[in-house]
């Protein structure tokens, strides 16, 4: 090897550690880019010479082999954004619009999404979400498509179970007979429920209770006729009624229904179920109303129908599912976001803009909701930060620098040899 190979070998180590030194820059100058991740130079020794026999080598050399882009996972930093998305583990969101190659589908760590105008999750370049419908009840549908969540209604909840819980007096006087003209005065004590028809219109059930007999009471659910089709407003009419019996210490024993069909105006036909309890003769534990002494008062009262109600608040669960809750007071899914797994995460073609393409290096995605197949959760109001150890990148930084004053030292080294060489013919 003469001097003038030296000075090759010296101007390849130079070329190595300036490109590293760009890659150490990229790194630090994206330290706070949400999802980056960070890369790292692939070093290698070029090929080596023979020196006078097979046995004698000397490299010629180094080369920067590639760059290996770092996929160890990001911190974690809550923004109570509900929006802002962190994948915790392996996958990527998938998107799918405009980008840096033109209408594609794309994939990313950075979870900063929001609602555009028409109600479709979107990240910061407006392009769609990828992940899973539901349908009204929160069922999630299996086609792959756009997630769009802003426009959701919650549909009207028909009425067909009421649930009480009260306490009737022991000490009450057996009354003379329900009268619908006079109900006040022909009970003993009563309670009103709002219920909810198939369009999601609103009513008001009155249920009424008079003491029959020792430990029994009869129950008598009411409303205006005037609300069922057909009917004459002002008029009560009595829709269904039933018995309570209790036993002696006041526990329900047993519970009895007549009716409960209905038909309000312009709605479907309708069946409540009444329920006072887990009552003894029907196997339960006779939890609930008592005949306990005392004034009478209901204690808990519910009804499982909604009126149509629009979307307030959306919660991301792990799994990918987006929870809605809605203005009347109903909670169910709208959607489920899919996350991709590749085989080979390194190796996605970096795009700009924090998205990334499939190459034949990283393999076909796996797309699917999160939480399974080996996909990572996701955290709803959270978002991933990059994951550049910048203590790490300063310690190549100093390696790197320094490397590079010792291969211009060759260099300089090199020269001076030269000249001595030149030196020596005058």
């Amino acid at each position: 090897m003469s001097v003038f190979s030296s000075l090759y070998v010296a101007r390849t180590g130079m070329q190595v550690y300036e490109r590293n030194m760009q890659n150490i820059g990229d790194n630090i100058a994206n330290i706070n880019t949400i999802g980056y991740k960070a890369s790292r130079g692939i070093f290698a020794d070029i090929f080596y010479n023979s020196l006078l026999s097979g046995t004698s080598q000397v490299g010629i050399g180094s080369q920067l082999l590639s760059v290996q882009r770092v996929t160890t996972q990001g911190v974690l930093l809550g923004t109570n954004i509900s929006t802002d998305l962190g994948v915790k583990g392996a996958g990527f969101f998938t998107v799918v619009g405009e980008g840096p190659a033109g209408l594609d589908q794309y994939y990313t760590r950075a979870g900063q999404m929001e609602l555009d105008h028409s109600g479709f999750l979107v990240n910061p370049q407006g392009m769609r979400v990828q992940g899973y419908a539901a349908n009204g009840k929160g069922d999630i549908l299996p086609t792959l498509g756009d997630l769009e969540i802003g426009n959701k209604e919650s549909p009207p909840t028909i009425t067909t179970e009421i649930d009480l819980n009260l306490n009737l007096g022991a000490t009450e006087a057996i009354g003379a007979g329900f009268d619908t003209l006079d109900p006040a005065g022909t009970s003993q004590f009563s309670t009103s429920i709002s219920v909810f028809d198939s369009l999601g219109d609103e009513h008001q059930i009155d249920v009424y209770f008079e003491k029959t007999a020792a430990n029994e009471w009869t129950w008598h659910a009411t409303v205006d006729d005037g609300e069922l089709e057909n009917g004459t407003e002002g008029v009560l009419t009595e829709i269904a009624t039933g018995t309570l019996s209790f036993t002696n210490d006041g526990t329900l024993d047993s519970q009895v229904q007549v009716g409960g069909t209905m038909n309000f105006q312009d709605a479907d036909p309708q069946t409540i179920q009444f329920s006072f309890g887990e009552d003894l003769a029907s196997g339960g534990d006779g939890a609930g109303s008592t005949q306990h002494a005392g004034l009478s008062a209901i204690e808990e009262a519910h009804q499982n129908g909604f009126a149509a109600g629009r979307l307030q608040f959306i919660v991301v669960e792990p799994d990918g599912k987006i929870v809605g809750t809605f203005s009347n007071g109903n909670v169910h899914s709208i959607g489920q976001i899919a996350t991709a797994l590749f085989l080979s995460p390194g190796n996605l073609e970096g795009m700009g803009d924090n998205l990334f393409r499939e190459s034949i290096e990283s393999g076909a995605p796996a797309i699917g909701a999160p939480n399974s197949g080996g996909r990572g959760q996701v955290f709803s109001g959270a978002l991933e930060q990059s994951n550049v150890d910048l203590t790490n990148e300063f310690t190549q930084m100093i390696i790197t620098q320094r490397a590079f004053q010792a291969s211009s030292r060759t260099i300089t080294t090199s020269d001076e040899m030269l000249a001595e060489v030149v030196n020596l013919k005058r």
